[in-house]
């Protein structure tokens, strides 16, 4: 499921900068409306006004924009409020936490994919003595022939929830989130039946086969002629029998552990 799910997690973060969600600390998904009377004892005088600019902006230019439906976020929240609604984390954390659960990454366009994080490093004292620490994140939400294209992040109070160019902010780290990497598992063989064969475990190998290209059509947990086809084509492009049967050989070949 996870390629799924960042794919989720990715049309969760472009949903939230149609809805010119806004920047506040300690912001993890409430409305507006319901935040809007903490503010003022989560940010100083100096932030707050910034915030209430970016209401007033949203409120007379962006017709998307509402106070019952656009949230607010911090850098971190944006992310932590989709990770622990699907149990991937337990619990909130920083931009800094966020880096720690990742598997470094070159901080390359090439190398980045979807539902990757971006990170911004910087220094704070802690008992006397300078500490790196990642104080911002963003989120890999677009790649085009390979490169990463845009990162979505709760930018800052004047910006608030954005889509930006990956080449106009100083990213100095990146990485990809461990749990991202666990591997589905499957349990039997798959191929086309009459009846058709169904479940989530066909709609997972669709995903799969569709992000590499070959075409399933829609993902539905229905093992038809479409995916006979692409289960064929991919078999016969990784040198495997073209029999359309997606057992051990195929399954670890797209990435899934064999446990059949």
């Amino acid at each position: 499921m996870a390629d799924e799910l960042i794919l989720e997690f990715i049309g969760y973060l472009w949903k939230e900068v149609r809805k010119y969600s806004i920047y506040v600390l300690g912001g993890q998904g409430q409305a507006v409306a319901d935040i809007l009377p903490k503010i003022p004892d989560m940010e100083n005088s100096s932030n707050l006004r910034k915030i209430l600019e970016k209401i007033k902006v949203n409120i007379y230019h962006h017709p998307e924009f509402s106070m019952t439906t656009s949230r607010a976020f911090d850098c971190s929240g944006l992310g932590t409020e989709f990770f622990m609604q699907y149990d991937l984390i337990s619990s909130d954390t920083t931009a800094d936490g966020l880096y720690k659960m990742c598997d470094d990454l070159p901080v390359k366009a090439e190398v980045l994919k979807l539902g990757d994080a971006v990170f911004q490093q910087g220094y704070k004292k802690v008992d006397g003595k300078t500490v790196a620490y990642m104080h911002h994140v963003g989120y890999v939400a677009e790649v085009v022939d390979g490169k990463c294209t845009k990162i979505i992040e709760a930018k800052g109070r004047a910006y608030g929830v954005v889509a930006s160019d990956f080449k106009a902010s100083n990213w100095s780290h990146a990485g990809r989130f461990k749990f991202w990497n666990k591997q589905s598992v499957l349990t039997r063989n798959l191929y086309l039946t009459d009846p058709m064969m169904t479940g989530e475990d066909v709609k997972e190998v669709q995903i799969r086969l569709n992000n590499l290209k070959y075409n399933c059509g829609t993902a539905d947990g229905i093992f038809g002629k479409k995916t006979d086809i692409a289960v064929k084509n991919f078999q016969s492009d990784n040198g495997i029998s073209a029999k359309g049967i997606v057992g051990k050989k195929t399954a670890e070949a797209l990435g899934f552990k064999w446990e059949g």
